[in-house]
């Protein structure tokens, strides 16, 4: 992936075309990633809520010891530690 930012004393900085006016706002690259990288997280936060009512229902069917409930709580722990490391970065 190649790097839009650039650091600098007190901040970040993009060099102008990466960011332009549009009508309903601003676009350009720099815009396209927060975009994608907003997405990722959502799309992670959500995989969690689905991972957990799955576990749940793995659970109350005794089921905990399936490949299917280790693999669920494997993906959990991994998004969860994605998650953590995006919110350290804000």
């Amino acid at each position: 992936m190649e790097r839009i930012t650039k650091q600098a004393p007190g901040g970040y900085w993009v060099e102008p075309d990466a960011v332009l006016p549009r009508e309903q706002g601003f676009g350009g690259a720099a815009i396209e990633k927060l975009a994608r990288m907003e997405n990722l997280y959502e799309d992670l936060c959500r995989q969690q809520e689905r991972i957990a009512g799955e576990l749940e229902a793995l659970r109350l069917a005794g089921k905990q010891k399936t490949v299917r409930f280790r693999q669920l709580l494997a993906n959990k722990v991994t998004n969860q530690n994605i998650i953590v490391m995006l919110e350290m970065h804000p």
